[in-house]
């Protein structure tokens, strides 16, 4: 949690290569690969580069999503519960101090 406006960094390291969110820039990194994933740099300046632009986006997705018949780039409850299903398994494995299988 930054309440300043410092880059943010977070490591999430697995089997087959890690996750970097650096600046703002989400990377997978696998042995001699580093691939950018996907930037939610701020166009205009409008907000703190350390809050990013991900709840801004959810929301015009959402209302996209309810007034355009068809429109899929959004994020279903499903695909946001495999979020909630990795952040509770991490909290879970630092509570037991031992590995959290998911699926």
């Amino acid at each position: 949690c930054n309440t300043t406006d410092s880059p943010l960094l977070m490591e999430i390291h697995c089997e087959q290569g890690s996750l970097l969110l650096n600046d703002n820039t989400l990377w997978r990194v696998t042995p001699g690969e580093r691939v950018r994933l996907t930037c939610d740099d701020s166009p205009d300046g409008s907000v703190k580069s350390y809050w990013g632009l991900g709840h801004q986006q959810a929301i015009r997705r959402f209302y996209q999503a309810i007034t355009h018949p068809g429109y899929t780039d959004y994020t279903d409850i499903h695909e946001a519960g495999k979020s909630l299903t990795l952040v509770e398994a991490i909290y879970r494995s630092s509570q037991l101090r031992q590995w959290i299988e998911i699926n």
